[in-house]
């Protein structure tokens, strides 16, 4: 897994002449799975009170941990919005936003923004999840379905390779694959049990490999039974006298 990191860049802010939002939080750094706290000014600039609902605009993969309540403010006066976002894995990489707007309640015509910027590097994980264990006698063939995720936030571009620990047939549906981010897909592999296969356990490991990495998957058991020997329940003929 590549690290990362994410940079919180400078404000845009967008005024009209009744109301202004400012972000008064500095530049700062954070990882996915961090909680980024962000300070607003707003300022009513009418010559009477007003109350302004407050919204929040976010880039996908970033969560505010609750909506802001509305802010009563007198003329003039200026009030602080604290804003807490969390950065998931799901963040894409490159430019992300907080955008903060308010918006008068007794003119919604009157509204302002700030905007603070997010830039997310890029991210890569894999995952392959194994089927269930099966059961199988010599001389059948499984279709073993694996699963690829993209658990990063960059596309990326896969080769599959496929092993059996006893050498057994195996048919790779696809040997390159290429994912979104958060994108999965199925993958099938026959295996082909010999009819001279011995009772025992064999695995199938499906490996997923990129430019950047190389993640193994998780491997799958597949059991094969050799059928008993039949046992007769007649008593043997008896020998002639």
């Amino acid at each position: 897994m590549i690290g990362l990191f994410v940079l919180v860049a400078c404000t845009a802010v967008v005024a009209s002449a009744q109301v202004q939002v400012k972000l008064l939080s500095p530049e700062q750094n954070a990882a996915p799975g961090d909680f980024i706290t962000q300070v607003f000014a707003i300022t009513n600039q009418q010559a009477f009170p007003d109350t302004f609902n407050l919204s929040l605009t976010l880039s996908p993969g970033l969560t505010s941990l609750a909506a802001p309540a509305p802010l009563s403010l007198n003329a003039g006066a200026s009030g602080q919005v604290f804003v807490t976002v969390f950065v998931s894995s799901q963040a894409r990489a490159g430019l992300n936003t907080v955008r903060l707007t308010a918006t008068s309640q007794s003119n919604p015509a009157i509204h302002a923004s700030a905007s603070a910027q997010i830039m997310v590097s890029a991210r890569e994980s894999l995952a392959v999840i194994p089927p269930d264990d099966r059961r199988a006698l010599p001389g059948t063939t499984l279709a073993l379905v694996f699963v690829v995720v993209n658990q990063g936030n960059i596309a990326a571009e896969l080769r599959l390779t496929v092993a059996s620990r006893r050498g057994f047939p195996l048919q790779l549906e696809t040997r390159r694959l290429q994912l979104l981010p958060g994108e999965r897909r199925a993958v099938t592999v026959q295996l082909s049990l010999p009819i001279s296969a011995s009772p025992g356990v064999e695995t199938v490991t499906l490996t997923a490999t990129s430019l950047q990495s190389v993640a193994a998957s998780p491997s799958a058991s597949v059991r094969v039974h050799r059928p008993a020997a039949a046992t007769s329940t007649h008593p043997p003929p008896a020998r002639p006298g």
